[in-house]
């Protein structure tokens, strides 16, 4: 079965609704180490760090590709068409940029002297 792009965000939007307020604690969370990272500022080790990150995103991607479509109830033998697939690719993406984005501050605030 193949839904509409607005079908795919209504589903998404349920998938996340019960995790919005963890969601928000989070980027506030996030916010703070991005403003430590850049206080702390040595572009050698910040380089470091982003390709550290970046690793983790597609480690991160692989999976999401893999785990997406137990989250809505379906196995991958049900994505039939292009619109499937094109959305499974399009969360695990957002969802390895999202991780890359989380992970590099907190590894920039930890591993800098």
């Amino acid at each position: 079965m193949s839904f509409s792009l607005i079908g795919i965000f209504a589903v998404i939007l349920e998938v996340v609704r019960p995790y919005l307020g963890l969601i928000g604690l989070l980027a506030i969370i996030e916010l703070g180490l991005v403003i430590l990272a850049f206080r702390k500022g040595n572009k050698q080790q910040c380089s470091l760090n982003l390709k550290r990150a970046i690793g983790v995103g597609i480690v991160a991607f692989v999976v999401l590709l893999l785990i997406v479509p137990m989250l809505t109830g379906a196995r991958h033998s049900n994505l039939a068409s292009v619109i499937d697939y094109l959305a499974l690719f399009g969360v695990s993406l957002g969802g390895a940029i999202a991780v890359a984005l989380v992970i590099w501050p907190l590894l920039h605030v930890v591993t800098t002297d």
